[in-house]
């Protein structure tokens, strides 16, 4: 039977201070930004009916942008690229006194903010995001912009299983400085790795070891990221409408019964109270997973493979998060937790992908 997973999405308008390049490409405008809903999903199945499976609405629109939003809201370095405004933008950052109290910080490392402070090769734009959201065409394109790339492309730095008890060593740093090694000190430094979004404590590590960090979100139709997760992952289930169906239906499942413990959560630093936390995870998705007639050592767990291992989270399966990993209200705030609303900026990847020389230009300036 044919499956459509079915989001609820309102629009943003997003009078934001937006846009810009050092090719005078710069804009301000407002800008539309249709958004899912946080955890608000359906699947819906043709040829039986219709199941709507509701989770608590909680929007990326209000979040972004709130009522209480206003172009005088922006500082740093995102408005000194609007002098040359001409055009509607295509990024935008968070406006919502929501967002922007959501900052905290982190207990910073003076040792590894040292080496960044000190270093030539400090990133100067860091950019994340979903599954064919649009970052695999970035690393040819930002040279044409001035950026130089990390040499690895996609580092997976960040997200690694080693760095989720505890903060990456000086030595990890400088190896990690060292893939813009030959990029020379007048052109601005870029990474990407779209797994950074979803992986818990990517933002707290890249708060304590580099400090303030220039980043750029690319977000995308949670309903195609949800399919390209589902049929482009490597491990999981068989690749079929039925199979996708039943790992949707699961997923709703999971945070209705699991709460916010179905979503990956930032490690608290205290061993015995996270596995505690995750022991009780895992034992109410053992009880979700054999409803759906689906084996709970694949859905609700997963043993790394080595210590730079990205894909796995020990709170949940491997590439068993299609419809979660969509829910990109929880991710953000996660980052806003850490990183000012100031130093991020997001970019809809339809807006990206019909506009792309104009939206590098824009991570360009931005960096």
């Amino acid at each position: 039977s044919l499956v459509v997973a079915a989001w609820a999405a309102g629009s943003l308008q997003v009078v934001a201070a937006a846009g810009g390049s050092a090719a005078a490409s710069a804009c301000r405008a407002s800008a539309a930004f249709d958004s899912a809903a946080e955890a608000t999903a359906a699947t819906q199945t043709a040829g039986d009916g219709t199941s709507m499976l509701q989770a608590p609405r909680r929007s990326v629109q209000s979040l972004a942008l709130g009522a209480d939003a206003g172009e005088g809201d922006n500082h740093g370095a995102w408005p000194a690229c609007l002098k040359a405004c001409s055009s509607p933008a295509i990024a935008f950052q968070a406006q919502s006194s929501e967002a922007r109290s959501l900052f905290r910080g982190c207990n910073s490392s003076a040792a590894l903010i040292s080496i960044s402070q000190n270093s030539d090769v400090k990133p100067g734009l860091i950019v994340f995001g979903t599954q064919k959201g649009g970052t695999s065409s970035l690393n040819s394109i930002v040279r044409k912009v001035g950026l130089c790339p990390h040499r690895h492309g996609e580092p997976h730095f960040w997200d690694r299983i080693q760095f989720r008890e505890a903060s990456p060593s000086a030595q990890d740093i400088q190896d990690y400085f060292e893939g813009w090694a030959n990029c020379g000190k007048e052109r601005p430094l870029f990474e990407k790795t779209p797994n950074y979004l979803i992986q818990a404590w990517t933002p707290r590590r890249l708060c304590e070891s580099v400090g303030r960090q220039k980043l750029a979100v690319l977000l995308r139709n949670p309903i195609d990221r949800a399919y390209s997760g589902f049929y482009q992952g490597g491990d999981g289930p068989e690749k079929t409408p039925e199979a996708f169906d039943v790992a949707a239906r699961m997923e709703v499942a999971l945070v209705e019964d699991c709460s916010a413990d179905a979503m990956r959560w930032d490690p608290s630093g205290d061993a015995e109270m996270d596995r505690r936390k995750a022991s009780s995870y895992q034992k109410c998705c053992a009880g979700v997973a054999r409803r759906f007639d689906q084996d709970p050592s694949k859905v609700c767990t997963c043993n790394p493979e080595h210590a730079e291992d990205f894909l796995c989270d020990p709170s949940n399966g491997r590439n068993q998060n299609f419809v979660r990993t969509g829910v990109y209200v929880h991710h953000l705030r996660r980052w806003f937790q850490h990183h000012r609303t100031d130093d991020i900026l997001i970019v809809r990847s339809e807006d990206f992908f019909a506009h792309m020389p104009k939206a590098t230009a824009e991570l360009g300036c931005f960096a």
